[in-house]
């Protein structure tokens, strides 16, 4: 997963990962498929290889 970061125009002008881990050796150990925000702000990322939905929050 990477976060695109826009440009003057509105265009992505960058990106950067945000969260890898998912292929190593190139095999899958996972595979991200669709992304929610809940309503605490966390990132909940379904991953369908596992079956598997993970949490993502920002730690203070």
């Amino acid at each position: 997963m990477v976060v695109a970061k826009p440009g003057p125009d509105g265009k992505t002008a960058a990106t950067e990962p945000f969260l890898t881990g998912f292929l190593q050796d190139n095999k899958y150990v996972g595979r991200p498929v669709d992304v929610l925000v809940a309503k605490d702000g966390s990132l909940l990322v379904s991953d369908d290889y596992n079956g598997a939905i993970y949490r993502v929050s920002y730690g203070r």
